[in-house]
This record gives C-alpha cells, sequence and structure tokens, in this order.
C-alpha cells in the first residue's frame, strides 16, 4: 500500500523545474537534450531603450537535468551576426524539468544605436544551444544586435511555473 500511495503521489505532482542539487549531473544521459525542448517567446518588452525578451522552453522529452548558461546566437538572413555574453557568474543551480515541465532565460538587449565599435543590425533568428552541446534549438526572434560584438545578456536557466 506504500509503494502505490508513493506512486500515486509522484503521477499527481507536476515538477515545473524546481532547483534539485540530489540530480546526479554526472549521468549525461539524464541532461536535457536541447532538441526536446519546445521554445517560446514568453515576453518581449523594451523599457528605457533596453529590450528585455523571456524565453521558455518546453519539455517534450523525458524528465531531465539542465544548469548553467545556454550558449544564444544570433542570425540575420541566415548567417550568424552575434553572440550574447553570460549576464554574471554561473550560480551553479542544476534544475530537474519533468515531461512537460518549463524553463527559461532572459535575454537582456541593450540600445545599440551611437555605440562606440559597433555596427547595428537586426537579427531575424536565434539558435539557442547547451554549452555542453547537447542539442539545440531555434526560434524567429526581432531584435537590434551588434555585429560582431556582444551586445545582449543571457541569464543562467531558471525555472518557470
Amino acid at each position: 500500500m506504500d509503494a502505490q500511495s508513493d506512486d500515486m503521489v509522484q503521477s499527481g505532482s507536476v515538477d515545473r523545474g524546481n532547483q534539485a542539487p540530489e540530480v546526479d549531473t554526472a549521468d549525461n544521459e539524464a541532461q536535457c537534450d536541447l532538441n526536446n525542448l519546445q521554445p517560446a517567446i514568453a515576453s518581449n518588452q523594451e523599457i528605457g531603450g533596453t529590450t528585455y525578451v523571456d524565453m521558455s522552453f518546453t519539455n517534450e522529452g523525458p524528465a531531465c537535468w539542465i544548469g548553467g548558461f545556454p550558449t544564444v546566437v544570433f542570425a540575420s538572413n541566415g548567417a550568424t551576426v552575434s553572440e550574447a555574453a553570460r549576464d554574471g557568474e554561473d550560480p551553479g543551480n542544476v534544475y530537474t524539468v519533468a515531461a512537460g515541465g518549463r524553463i527559461g532565460v532572459k535575454l537582456t538587449a541593450e540600445a545599440v544605436d551611437g555605440v562606440p565599435g559597433c555596427t547595428p543590425v537586426s537579427a531575424d533568428h536565434v539558435d539557442i544551444m547547451n554549452t555542453n552541446g547537447s542539442g539545440s534549438t531555434s526560434l524567429q526572434l526581432s531584435l537590434r544586435v551588434c555585429e560582431e560584438m556582444p551586445s545582449v545578456a543571457v541569464s543562467p536557466f531558471e525555472p518557470m511555473g
């Protein structure tokens, strides 16, 4: 009966990306494959010349773990124009993402016009890769960036409710 009760609790709970330091991060088979994470723009707003883009990723694969920063590359007309810089130090957090659960990152893009050394370009596409190379995903995103110079910061992966 106890095993049955435990199964019911586990199947009835939905993990939406809770911090789980007990996850075996040495198990690369359990790491999230970005090919299984469906990207979406959760919000896109400009405040005082700075654009904030919240990107969410819904896990369409098995439960997995993820942490750190993604690699984010911006493209225009199919050509890579810039890569996002990390926003701060890696906090070292690891999150589990259940099947159907969500994880997210925030992009912060400062105004690029008039920035010394910046050649502004309109990116129309973004590619997101896990830093360890476990898959990639992409979506359309219109954003002004500096060509061949970081002008966008990306946050580490964080759980989304």
